[in-house]
Parts: C-alpha cells; sequence; structure tokens
C-alpha cells in the first residue's frame, strides 16, 4: 500500500507509487501499474473532516465535522447502520488541505490547499435533526466516500465552477438527479478556509468539504450511488 501519482486520461491512466506522503516533491520508487492492477483506497486519511452546512440558496452557512472512521475509498461498501430508517447522499466538490495552517486569511486560500476530490456526504435517515443527532447521522463507519483521487492542479480544473452530478443506479435502472455548479455557492472557498481556520487548526490531509450542490436524496441497499465532478472523474459506491 503506497501513495502514487497518476498521469493520463482514463484507461491510459499510469499509477507511478511514491515513497512517503505526498505533501512534499514526490520520491518515487520505480514501481509503475496500470488501472487494472491497482485497488483504489481513500486518496487521503484526514484528521477530521469539515462540512460546510446550507452553502447555497438563502442558508446561513455553518460547518459540521465527520470523524476521519467514516472515510472510504472509491468502490468500498456504504453500510446503512440497524439504527438508521435509511440514508441519503449529498454529492461534494471537496478541498484538501496542504499543510499545517491556522488564520488563512481568504485572499491567500490556495496557499493552503493541496488539490481537490469528490466526496459523498452519507448521512443516516431518521437521526439527521437539528443538534446532536446531526452529527451522529452524518458520523457512522462508511459514511464519507473520497476518492477516486486529488488533482493538485486547481487552475486546470476550475473548482470555483465546476459541475457536481448525482446518480443513482436501483436495479437496472438510474436516476440521474439535478447537475449544479460551484459557482453557485453562498461562501467563496477563501471565506470558508478562512472561517475554518480561525476556529481550528488544519492539519495536512484535512478535507473541507464545501457545502454544494447535489440535493440530499434516499438510498436503500442494493442502490450504487456515483457522484460525478467535471474533471475529477466519478467516485462509486455500492450501498448495502
Amino acid at each position: 500500500m503506497s501513495f502514487s501519482t497518476v498521469d493520463g486520461e482514463e484507461q491510459n491512466l499510469t499509477f507511478r507509487a511514491i515513497a512517503g506522503h505526498p505533501f512534499e516533491e514526490p520520491e518515487y520508487t520505480g514501481k509503475e501499474f496500470r488501472p487494472d492492477e491497482v485497488k483504489l483506497l481513500a486518496p487521503m486519511l484526514p484528521s477530521k473532516i469539515v462540512l460546510i452546512e446550507d452553502n447555497h440558496g438563502d442558508g446561513e452557512p455553518n460547518f459540521l465535522l465527520k470523524p476521519p472512521t467514516a472515510v472510504i475509498g472509491p468502490g468500498a461498501p456504504i453500510r446503512i447502520p440497524a439504527a438508521a430508517m435509511g440514508a441519503a447522499f449529498e454529492g461534494q466538490l471537496a478541498l484538501v488541505i496542504g499543510k499545517p495552517c491556522k488564520d488563512v486569511a481568504a485572499a491567500d486560500w490556495r496557499s493552503a490547499v493541496f488539490g481537490a476530490t469528490i466526496l459523498n456526504d452519507v448521512s443516516a435517515v431518521g437521526l439527521d435533526t437539528p443538534g446532536e443527532q446531526a452529527v451522529r447521522a452524518r458520523a457512522f463507519d462508511t459514511f464519507c466516500p473520497v476518492g477516486p483521487w486529488i488533482d493538485t492542479d486547481l487552475e486546470s480544473l476550475n473548482v470555483e465552477d465546476t459541475e457536481v452530478i448525482g446518480h443513482v443506479t436501483r436495479g437496472e435502472e438510474k436516476t440521474t438527479y439535478e447537475e449544479a455548479s460551484t459557482s453557485s455557492i453562498v461562501w467563496s472557498f477563501g471565506e470558508m478556509i478562512e472561517y475554518v481556520s480561525h476556529t481550528m487548526t488544519l492539519l495536512p490531509g484535512d478535507i473541507i468539504a464545501t457545502g454544494l450542490p447535489v440535493k440530499q436524496h434516499q438510498l436503500a441497499a442494493g442502490d450504487t450511488v456515483t457522484i460525478e465532478v467535471e474533471g475529477l472523474g466519478q467516485l462509486r459506491n455500492r450501498v448495502l
């Protein structure tokens, strides 16, 4: 198991293993792999996942936390707990922090960010009430799929105006939920990072889910949920 860089497009990808962590100039081990030779895990295990809430419409943005134990990678199953009546998902673009930082100015947000990835904010239906239960509803193991990788080229990705789409496949029927763009968020990326970093120290690998844009939709056992972000690919997980 190791970190690697990813080069190429679609099925012509090449995974090049690196020694150590990815937050410095990569030291390549010399090992290279094709897509059919690797199993993708979550691209990062953060110390915390920050969920920006109500970052659209007329809501007042706030944030919640998910524990790192909720994180799973592409293809890993989402497991609905017995305590829940079901599960729901929200697809989001997420920013990965690249260095220890505190009190980051909004204008300097890019200096704190390592790259962007896809995050699926899963929550337990029936437990998602205001207050402590809202945190519990999102904190179950497997309730934070992340991946498939981290894109470090934010300029090319155009993170401030990119589309996010959610798909659910149930049996042979595939439903595509509304597209939305990160350009419609209330808090800018800079404002998010400034606000959160004024509250707590952010560490390398920490994830900030930007609070948009696929609205919450319910899942059932047997479903496959796919979050698609323009320029980042797809994050797909089955529900058990």
